[in-house]
């Protein structure tokens, strides 16, 4: 038995048309230029996250230092590579004993806009 031959195609129906071809093209550079923009928003949010995690870190070294009584940290730290400005403020409290510590923490290029603020507590009393 002989297969039938199929029949072969028309002129018209030989492939996509310049038409659709650049339909598709324009799709997929649309979609691309929309992801693009995804991925930027995605890189500046990580990189903020990051310097807020280093202005965290500068503060807690700060407060740890404080409360292990070494001399008074510079107002100045480096913490993965950046350059940071820590503003502490003391309070007392109802406890002698104790001091109240706010910081306020900022990139040393604009120490008037801190990233993060945190506060803690500091044992000024007589150590046994």
């Amino acid at each position: 038995m002989n297969p039938r031959p199929h029949p072969a195609p028309r002129a018209g129906e030989a492939g996509f048309t310049l038409i659709e071809a650049l339909v598709a093209m324009a799709i997929l550079a649309a979609s691309a230029v929309a992801l693009l923009g995804a991925v930027e928003t995605h890189v500046g949010r990580i990189g903020d996250l990051e310097r807020r995690t280093a202005a965290r870190w500068a503060g807690e070294w700060y407060m740890a230092a404080l409360r292990a009584g070494l001399p008074t940290p510079e107002t100045r730290i480096d913490m993965l590579g950046q350059a940071w400005t820590i503003d502490a403020i003391r309070r007392p409290t109802n406890d002698p004993d104790l001091t109240e510590i706010a910081l306020a923490i900022a990139p040393a290029e604009t120490p008037t806009a801190p990233l993060v603020r945190m506060g803690g507590f500091l044992d000024t009393g007589a150590r046994q």
